[in-house]
């Protein structure tokens, strides 16, 4: 099927023309507009009269009002920005909307209409039509990807309005969030997503040093930077620095666990469905995995647990951050995260490390990993005519995306890509700069698990019944791995098959 899927949009890639426009903005603001002088040629042109193009995105914030899915404002906001203010990815994203809205006269806006599939759904239901594209969690809106309420990228692409060939479109990772030959949710460059929440490891250097352990960095180079080499080095560090007889979080550890056991199978290139939609969470190779990644993570003298470390905490309100902070501060060689919250770690007195997702083996060809499945992505709703009366056709919509998606990726130094790759995340954050190259390795190698964007088995409300919830369940029952997924088994592959023959049968 996997192949089925490229050869046809390969097809369709021969046979379309080059691609056309895209655009992005911020809530019930409108950009000066400039003499358009700096706006491309090589695409098709329309003018359509000062309509608003907009953008309904859907996000929430944690108490202490960090967003990181689907920002809505601040640095990481891709889908507008209100000015230049002297913060390389806002004023990327300024000069990105002004140039489209000049190219097609169009006011670019983006509006703050919920947080959820649910608050959409309610919009859907009531008519409300005031929008073009939908921006929200990956993992919150595939739950209403099969009310017919979205309509297709693939079709779009047929219909040359966009080519989802194109690096500025991520074609690998769209592959990855497709189901049945069917693209409902779709990324591309207008967002940075993709790149912000690719998995990787971060190290502590001076941990490294004290125990005479192997440089990741050196481990990644000679192809020795897998798995087997990750667990024997956790389990080389445990130091005692608060004086206490007691394993205290005030002391070293090889790692602070925040969700390693996914990481690891992911960046071992496991999945928890094959290319033929068969569920693979029972494979020997995944099985023995389970079994010799936790026989050190289950090793309180070398790990400490998310749990551990927030239990009782006074967290500030953002659980995720605390944990890490210890990290920050010294207590452990490894922790793993995303190329996104480097922001937390610029001050480290040691500096940090980065290195990809360990390898299951030398003999596994590329470092790969999973992307998070609550980062940002888009959709278009199923809308024939907007309320106000403007027509909001796919032609239009796919232009508009194209050419906002293009401009994103330039290879300018002030495009959003580079603003946010190469300025922020490489030029702002790093400290060593061999981090530079590991983080040229990351990028491009991250890919979402599509069952497990769709909680396929389960729900939000009952995650332990999805493939994924089944999958934390085998790694902490031990030696009951096997019968836990047999328990399973008939009902996930079901739940495997109802998706795809679902989606599949949408017209």
């Amino acid at each position: 099927m996997k192949n089925k899927r490229i050869i046809a949009l390969i097809l369709v890639v021969v046979m379309s023309l080059s691609a056309l426009a895209s655009c992005g903005g911020d809530t019930k603001h409108t950009r000066a507009k400039g003499d358009g002088s700096n706006i491309d040629t090589n695409f098709p042109t329309a003018d359509y009269d000062g309509e608003v193009f907009t953008f309904a995105t859907f996000t929430s914030e944690l108490q202490d009002h960090t967003v990181y899915y689907a920002a809505y404002e601040g640095s990481n906001a891709w889908i507008d920005s209100d000015d230049i203010s002297g913060v390389a990815t806002s004023d990327a994203v300024y000069t990105r909307n002004q140039l489209c809205e000049q190219k097609y006269n169009i006011t670019i806006e983006n509006e703050l209409k919920g947080e959820d599939y649910d608050d959409y759904k309610n919009l859907y239901i009531i008519g409300d039509q005031t929008f073009d594209v939908v921006y929200g969690w990956a993992n919150r809106f595939a739950l209403g990807v099969t009310s017919g309420q979205f309509y297709d990228f693939a079709d779009l692409n047929d219909a040359r309005y966009i080519d989802m060939s194109q690096s500025y479109w991520n074609p690998d990772v769209n592959y990855s969030l497709s189901v049945a030959d069917r693209y409902f949710l779709a990324t591309n460059d207008i967002t940075m997503e993709s790149i912000a929440w690719t998995g990787c490891m971060f190290f502590n250097p001076q941990i490294v040093e004290d125990y005479g352990l192997e440089n990741p960095h050196d481990l990644v180079y000679s192809n020795e930077w897998t798995v087997d080499k990750f667990l024997e080095m956790v389990a080389a560090v445990h130091g005692d620095l608060d004086g206490q007889a007691d394993f205290t979080i005030e002391d070293c550890y090889g790692l602070i666990d925040l969700g390693t056991t996914g990481a690891l199978l992911y960046g071992c290139d496991c999945h928890l469905v094959d290319d033929d939609y068969q569920l693979a969470i029972g494979s020997e190779r995944i099985t023995n995995l389970i079994t010799k990644i936790h026989q050190t993570l289950d090793d309180t003298s070398h790990v400490f647990s998310y749990d551990a470390i927030t239990n009782g905490a006074d967290t500030g309100g953002n659980p995720w951050k605390y944990a890490r902070s210890y990290f920050a501060n010294g207590h452990s060689l490894f922790l793993t995260g995303t190329p996104d919250i480097t922001e937390e770690f610029r001050n480290m007195e040691t500096g940090y490390g980065i290195v990809p997702m360990p390898k299951f083996d030398s003999n596994q060809e590329d470092f790969v990993a999973a992307i998070d499945s609550c980062s940002g992505v888009f959709l278009v709703p199923n809308f024939e005519k907007r309320s106000d009366g403007v027509n909001s056709s796919y032609e239009r919509t796919g232009m508009i995306l194209e050419y906002l998606a293009y401009k994103s990726s330039e290879d300018k130094e002030d495009s959003v890509l580079n603003a946010y790759y190469e300025t922020t995340i490489k030029g702002q954050r790093q400290t060593i700069e061999e981090n530079k190259n590991m983080l040229d390795m990351i990028k491009g190698h991250g890919s979402y698990e599509w069952a497990q964007v769709f909680w396929v088995g389960g729900d939000p409300s009952d995650d332990s019944k999805t493939i994924a919830g089944v999958l934390d369940e085998m790694a902490s029952s031990g030696r009951g791995l096997a019968s836990k997924y047999k328990q399973n088994q008939k009902r996930l592959q079901e739940a495997i098959d109802t998706l795809y023959e679902s989606i599949d049968g949408l017209d």
